[in-house]
């Protein structure tokens, strides 16, 4: 019989664990849009813009 404290500790490394890789990827995630989305944010404007200018 193994103690429930020995089960809930480690369900809560396991969890912990788990919340930590969630949150380095959704830093990773947030790195990655910060990075392509001015680019994006820069091409689309230049095609409105230009669709708009041109007639």
């Amino acid at each position: 019989m193994i103690p429930l404290r020995i089960i809930a500790a480690q369900m809560g490394i396991m969890t912990g664990t788990a919340m930590g890789d969630v949150r380095a990827n959704w830093m990773t995630i947030q790195h990655t849009i910060a990075v392509r989305l001015p680019a994006a944010t820069a091409m689309a404007v230049r095609e409105i813009w230009g669709s708009s200018t041109e007639g």
